[in-house]
């Protein structure tokens, strides 16, 4: 789980929610294993695992993750 944290977030910026503390949120947005990468704006889109080969993780993602040179998303900009 550590390890899926950690790439995600390599992403840019994520929520994390642990299902031991909020079922109610896990069930609500339908997540059936762990861990589970979802976008908030399409929940359509979900990745489960520990996201090691981000390349794929930001090709499944779409925009704007899909660029890896886009600071913004990778969370590599300011800060």
């Amino acid at each position: 789980m550590r390890r899926a944290i950690q790439n995600a977030r390599r992403l840019g910026p994520v929520d994390v929610v642990d299902v031991r503390d909020d079922p109610a949120a896990a069930e609500l947005a339908r997540v059936l294993a762990t861990p589970t990468l979802m976008r908030t704006d399409d929940p359509r889109v979900r990745i489960v695992g520990d996201l090691r080969d981000l390349d794929a993780v930001r090709g499944h993602l779409g925009p704007p993750y899909d660029d890896p040179s886009d600071a913004s998303a990778t969370g590599h900009g300011n800060g």
